[in-house]
């Protein structure tokens, strides 16, 4: 008899979906006339977006997840190539200083999304096989850390510092509970902080966000102006919100506001309690995931349970963090419930993948 999903991961993924269409369905009508003439613009691309990843999720929650070993090193070396084709100017997209994106037809994605699925896929298979030898830094940490570091540096040069950080995180996080030296690590980590700072002083407009992170108000029309104008959304919404379409950031005021700022359009609408249950759903989520991660007899499917988990989790985290002020601007979407077609693709399949394992722990 097939086992079922884990209720505890299934149905707070399933609330942030819908809470994430309706929130769509809400603040994106104006933006859709005035930029393309058309107030169901973003709701018929979100709801695409939603059905090939809904689908791709169900196929996920029941295929051998064992099988993806066996594609992670072609699959890893054809989102690189990709990730180079974001620089070629005929190819790439560019917005808001950044060229994260590559033009299908009608359609746009980030390669960087798929590189932080099938990163994770790598670094569980790599755990797995290096376990013995993982404390030799040179043997057993080293070739892991230089395929992840090739990656995110790649990413980080788009420039898109928001999924670098996210992918690093849950990279460093993973190789940690693997067991790895936690020394080598922690030097590892003083040097990237070097390479970080060294990008973002070469990076005008992200040294522009890092400066205004310390006093919005200081640039409050330049630099501060999306951190200024989320935090007013989230002030005006108050305990219970201004009601489902009422927001008035949404007028050309907050840049972004149904993806970098959708949390900011949940609190302005709905209010500080459905915030509070939001991230409780993602804290839920992201607990089960780990306590999965344990559960699971098989090795593999443990790394991508807690791989999946913290990078979901982390992503969440910055993008609260950014919409409250208490992290520099990032272009970086909340899982779920954010438009746009790549991180809400890549946040099913991950979802796909956990359901998958949650059938086989005990």
């Amino acid at each position: 008899m097939r086992r079922k999903v884990d209720a505890y991961i299934l149905w707070p993924a399933v609330i942030l979906i819908v809470t994430g269409f309706l929130m769509i369905l809400s603040v994106t009508p104006v933006a859709g006339l005035r930029s393309y003439n058309d107030e169901f613009y973003f709701i018929l691309r979100q709801l695409f977006y939603l059905t090939a990843g809904l689908i791709l999720c169900a196929v996920l929650s029941f295929w051998d997840y064992a099988k993806l070993q066996k594609y992670t090193p072609f699959a890893l070396a054809v989102t690189f190539f990709l990730l180079l084709l974001t620089y070629r100017p005929e190819l790439g997209v560019t917005a808001g200083g950044a060229s994260r994106w590559l033009r299908l037809g009608l359609l746009s994605f980030q390669p960087s999304e798929l590189v932080k699925f099938f990163l994770i896929v790598y670094l569980a298979e790599a755990l797995v096989n290096k376990k013995e030898i993982l404390t030799d830094f040179w043997r057993g940490a080293l070739p892991i850390l230089l395929v992840c570091g090739v990656l995110v540096f790649g990413i980080l040069k788009q420039p898109d510092l928001g999924t670098a950080l996210v992918i690093g995180a849950t990279a460093l996080l993973m190789l940690i509970v693997g067991g790895s030296n936690l020394m080598d690590l922690f030097v590892l980590c003083l040097l990237a902080v070097r390479v970080l700072i060294f990008q973002i002083s070469r990076t005008p407009y992200q040294l522009r966000r890092w400066t205004a992170f310390l006093n919005p108000l200081q640039d409050r029309q330049g630099a501060g102006w999306n951190t200024v104008q989320s935090l007013i959304a989230v002030g005006s919404g108050s305990w219970f919100g201004v009601g489902l379409g009422g927001s008035r950031q949404k007028f050309a005021y907050l840049p972004q506001h149904y993806n970098d700022y959708i949390f900011a359009m949940i609190c302005e609408e709905r209010g500080f309690l459905l915030a509070a249950v939001i991230v409780f759903l993602f804290a839920l989520l992201v607990l089960r995931g780990v306590r999965l991660a344990g559960r699971v007899h098989n090795p593999f499917g443990a790394y991508l349970a807690l791989g999946f988990s913290l990078c979901l989790g982390i992503q969440a985290a910055v993008h609260m963090l950014v919409v409250l002020g208490w992290a520099p601007a990032k272009g970086i979407t909340l899982p779920f419930i954010s438009y746009g077609g790549s991180s809400l693709i890549v946040s099913l399949a991950m979802l796909g993948v956990l359901l998958r394992i949650s059938r086989e722990a005990e």
